[in-house]
């Protein structure tokens, strides 16, 4: 549960273009957004980064996109993320096998589990989610004070 109590959608009307276009790409207005919604202009980056992410021009398939919008809420490990993401990848059809192996810890651990699954997009993002989530657990070595 937030700290901070999400602002009623119907205070403030100025927001309600950027809010209808969330309800109408995921279904719902997360909190979160009615949390952001305090500061109005973090609203509207955060809606203007989802609408570049989302703009039907993108020559990313969309199913990937949402993929990768899934591994990267698993990898923050922001389970509130996760569930929102995991539904929209599945309001994108992609494939419910998919999006289990991606909540799940491991490839290995979901073929044990399961059907093993052999998607090459998925193993490519699984390596690089594990690189960047290690790249920003290090410290950089300029300002580590090590040498080496």
């Amino acid at each position: 549960m937030s700290r901070i109590n999400p602002i009623n959608r119907q205070d403030v009307p100025e927001l309600e273009p950027f809010l209808s276009a969330t309800e109408k790409r995921m279904g719902f207005v997360p909190n979160s957004q009615l949390v952001m919604a305090h500061k109005p202009r973090l609203l509207q980056a955060f809606s203007q980064l989802g609408q570049a992410v989302h703009d039907p021009a993108n020559k990313t398939p969309r199913q990937l996109r949402m993929l990768v919008a899934h591994m990267a809420s698993k990898s923050a490990g922001c389970q509130y993320c996760v569930a929102h993401t995991g539904e929209s990848a599945h309001n994108a059809n992609v494939e419910d096998q998919k999006i289990a192996a991606v909540v799940l810890e491991s490839m290995e651990r979901y073929a044990r589990h399961g059907t093993r699954i052999v998607a090459p997009e998925l193993c490519s993002m699984r390596s690089f989610q594990y690189r960047m989530v290690r790249r920003q657990a290090l410290p950089e070595r300029a300002n580590s004070g090590s040498r080496g």
